[in-house]
């Protein structure tokens, strides 16, 4: 039965790797710009990972000390969505600012600094899953009683959720990062916060669920990534509408180099 689980890692690990492969196939572009996108994800989640563990405890406790429930728990998912428009926008920002070749993006290379952001994450995620699953069906000894219980009692319909989710969330950080793209080489700060927002909203959905750890309940579960697969398909198709409007010069720029 636990065997079943390791489909959840490698479905994962699978989405990542064929979003590069199928983006690579079609456009052939450089491979540092998925190397840049991964690189802006192990910044910024690194970045808010620390800053979660230093700030997130007193930031519960002191919206827990000025407001009544539930608007204490509201405004600390809206506090966990706000940590990933701030340093996984900001991060993207700060890369494309810094970074030349970054500012002279055709859209197929800045689709690719995106899937780079995305794919890593599905990537690390289902590595971490797969570690996880393996090492109980290797050495279940290892672990206490009340670990190896709560997977005994998952349910099996819960392994094709993380699946579903990486590829949903994959669109979404594509988007998102174009969309920080495209607001730099149109000087229009709009885009940016349009990002923000959307990524913002993303996660604070996520971070509700997490913390009313809901994660064993299918209704709960699979209205997650209902929502989270809505989110992917607006992302999806906002994509088209940036191919539409890139900036021509800056294509041309690309050529020219």
């Amino acid at each position: 039965m636990r065997t079943l689980f390791l489909i959840s890692g490698i479905g994962m690990v699978i989405a990542g790797i064929f979003a590069y492969l199928i983006w690579q196939k079609k456009h052939k572009i450089d491979f540092s710009f998925y190397l840049l996108g991964a690189a802006a994800w192990i910044f910024g989640v690194g970045l808010k990972f620390v800053f979660a563990i230093l700030f997130n405890e007193k930031i519960k406790v002191l919206l827990q000390e000025t407001f009544t429930k539930p608007f204490s728990d509201i405004l600390f998912y809206i506090y966990i969505g706000l940590l990933t428009g701030v340093f996984e926008c900001g991060i993207v920002l700060l890369f494309v600012w810094l970074i030349k070749s970054l500012q002279k993006e055709s859209f197929e290379e800045a689709v690719g600094f995106g899937i780079g952001f995305g794919a890593i994450e599905a990537i690390g995620l289902g590595v971490i899953s797969l570690i996880s699953i393996g090492l109980i069906i290797i050495s279940p000894d290892s672990f206490p009683k009340e670990v190896l219980a709560k997977v005994e009692l998952l349910n099996i319909w819960i392994i094709p959720a993380p699946i579903i989710e990486r590829i949903s969330t994959i669109f979404i950080h594509i988007f998102a990062t174009v969309l920080i793209v495209f607001a730099y080489l149109t000087k229009k700060q709009k885009w940016f916060w349009a990002s923000f927002v959307y990524k913002t909203f993303v996660d604070t959905i996520a971070g509700w669920f997490a913390l009313n750890h809901l994660g064993n309940n299918l209704f709960a579960l699979y209205s997650l990534e209902f929502e989270i697969a809505i989110l992917g398909l607006f992302g999806f198709l906002g994509l088209k509408l940036l191919k539409q409007n890139w900036p021509e010069k800056n294509t041309k720029a690309i050529q020219e180099d």
